[in-house]
């Protein structure tokens, strides 16, 4: 089978240590090998797996249609302690509008790439379909859409996880 080197460790010590932080969910397997392939000997191979995400207080989120709605937004806020806590489990919110949106009005995200590289999406309801409006998605700790220019109207975010999870973000 071709198998893909995720994570390694390799020193002289009689320890090594492999974080798995940060991983999306799946079957991973431990090779293990004795220095300049000799024989490894006898060992002990302990494995500790991430304990399962919880749902973050706004949940259930996944679609626009049960997005949490923040209402009408006239000032500046911030939602901390929300989670991507599946992989492909995405969450959603719903705002308004109170004026035309400035150069200094914006959704961000804010996050710790290395636990989970999320994005973040604006869209609107056209006819009942979602459309895009724009996206951000780096690999930064942090992810902003300009809301420069956007008239009052009723608007979705859309975070997501492109397949990963991540613990906290705001």
């Amino acid at each position: 089978s071709n198998f893909e080197l995720v994570r390694y460790s390799n020193s002289l010590t009689d320890l090594e240590w492999v974080d798995f932080g940060g991983l999306s969910s799946g079957t991973f397997y431990a090779y293990v090998y004795g220095t300049d392939n000799t024989a490894a000997g006898s060992y002990e191979l302990i494995y500790s797996p991430p304990l399962p995400l919880s749902p973050d207080a706004y949940e259930t989120n996944s679609s626009y249609s049960e997005a949490y709605d923040f209402g009408t937004v006239s000032s500046p806020g911030e939602v901390s302690g929300l989670s991507i806590h599946q992989a492909n489990n995405d969450d959603w919110f719903r705002f308004d509008l109170a004026d035309w949106g400035t150069s200094l009005d914006y959704a961000e995200i804010a996050f710790k790439n290395e636990q989970g590289n999320i994005g973040i999406a604006l869209h609107y309801l056209y006819e009942g379909q979602v459309q895009l409006l724009d996206w951000s998605d780096g690999f930064d700790d942090t992810e902003r859409i300009s809301l420069d220019g956007l008239p009052p109207w009723t608007y979705y975010i859309q975070v997501y996880g492109n397949g990963q999870t991540n613990p906290d973000y705001k």
